[in-house]
């Protein structure tokens, strides 16, 4: 199991949400946990970096059934998924996911190099939120999709 580091304690100058509140009178705020499920460390990792420097918390894995296995002992608030993995790939964990009341209801966006309509058909048909394709999304157009995700009625 791949742990990202903790979240950033200092606000963030893109989405201005700090993982813990800056006024010492007030309640620590906590920071959504965001799962970062994907084979390549080398997309993974930087993506789960920026989560934190956003003030998100994040939980990597690096296929499918790493990420049930941490989704058993957390229920994460998101998961940013791939779709071509080993060992479960990302329909095969959407799947799953969607089929247990645990975690029907967890947000899932998809963030891709595949751009194969058909398996991102089936996914949309499965039930994720939103999906993009690595090469083609900005760090702002991606922390603003997460954000509209979180926060449907904002």
């Amino acid at each position: 199991m791949i742990f990202c580091e903790p979240p950033s304690m200092v606000p963030s100058p893109m989405n201005n949400n700090p993982a813990v509140s800056a006024k010492p009178s007030e309640s620590p705020v906590v920071a959504a946990n965001i799962l970062v499920v994907d084979d390549t460390a080398s997309a993974r990792e930087p993506l789960a970096r920026l989560l934190r420097l956003s003030g998100y918390a994040t939980t990597c894995a690096g296929d499918g059934l790493e990420a049930l296995t941490v989704m058993e002992r957390r229920t994460p608030d998101l998961v940013l998924l791939d779709l071509m993995m080993p060992n479960v790939d990302g329909l095969s964990f959407l799947r799953q996911i969607r089929n247990d009341p645990r975690f029907a209801r967890v947000p899932v966006i998809l963030i891709t190099a595949a751009d194969a309509s058909e398996q991102l058909a089936e996914a949309r048909g499965v039930g994720v939120q939103g999906c993009m394709i690595k090469a083609a999304f900005t760090v702002p157009e991606l922390l603003e999709r997460i954000a509209r995700t979180l926060h449907p009625t904002n």
